[in-house]
């Protein structure tokens, strides 16, 4: 998941890199609104498939709302292979009172913490990374070198 992370990160600057050099040469009012509304194009999809999407079968037990857990769990589950559906439906419920209880006893300050920290550290060096390597001036680089002379279709290059 880290990877994954840092790897969306690279394709949308792939694909933004590849809109504004696809608009470099465009001097009217759509070199700017073309980009701008493309990046509309993923919620769009996303919003699109969120009522094919079943619930949550943690979030529906915390509810108290057993059968449609069991439900969700038939759809989210694979046809040849189905687990014992009780079974993880216990576990699900088991799990939660877990976490109800940690819930009870557990701040913010613990992430900083023992164990947490390291938890801690890594999941904000996935984020921080991007910044440390440089990645936002990629995005700025193409301006910097408008500016120190360069012609617009050489300053994508």
């Amino acid at each position: 998941l880290t990877a994954s992370t840092n790897l969306a990160f690279v394709i949308g600057q792939f694909i933004a890199q590849g809109v504004a050099a696809g608009m470099s040469s465009r001097t009217d009012v759509w070199a700017y609104k073309i980009p701008f509304s493309r990046q509309w194009i993923w919620p769009v999809l996303l919003l699109a498939g969120l009522p094919f999407c079943p619930e949550s079968p943690y979030w529906l037990v915390r509810q108290n709302k057993k059968e449609e857990a069991k439900g969700a769990l038939i759809k989210l589950s694979s046809s040849k292979n189905q687990p014992d559906l009780d079974a993880v439906l216990l576990m699900i419920e088991q799990t939660d009172l877990l976490e109800q209880e940690l819930e009870k006893t557990t701040t913010y300050m613990d992430c900083f913490r023992g164990a947490n920290l390291k938890r801690t550290e890594i999941s904000v060096m996935v984020y921080l990374i991007q910044v440390i390597g440089g990645n936002p001036l990629i995005g700025y680089a193409n301006f910097f070198f408008t500016q120190a002379g360069l012609d617009t279709s050489e300053a994508f290059c």
